[in-house]
């Protein structure tokens, strides 16, 4: 398929990089925190906490560090390869997964 690729979009080839693989990660991706209700409906009463549902993604992030979009990106990016990675189609939904990021110390 790489081949096609750079056969059809030779035309633009000093326009464009094209890469056969790109390595995403050098370390192994590692959620930081990760609260699974048991039971679904298990009710938490503190506020902070409220909001979360079955599988809850948790990233922390240092005083040093900033939140910004690509925080985000990649909290979204850990709770899609949280549910992607279980081995039976839509073990997990994602309206049972949230996500949070925060500067933790």
């Amino acid at each position: 398929m790489y081949a096609a690729i750079k056969m059809i979009l030779k035309p633009y080839e000093s326009k464009l990089r094209i890469e056969r693989e790109h390595l995403l990660r050098l370390m192994p991706s590692r959620i930081d925190c990760l609260v699974i209700k048991k039971d679904g409906n298990t009710q938490i009463d503190m506020d902070v906490f409220r909001f979360f549902r079955k599988h809850n993604v948790i990233e922390f992030k240092g005083y040093d560090d900033k939140l910004n979009i690509d925080v985000l990106w990649q909290s979204i990016a850990f709770a899609a390869q949280y549910k992607a990675n279980e081995k039976k189609l839509n073990a997990i939904w994602m309206d049972e997964i949230t996500m949070s990021s925060g500067i933790w110390n």
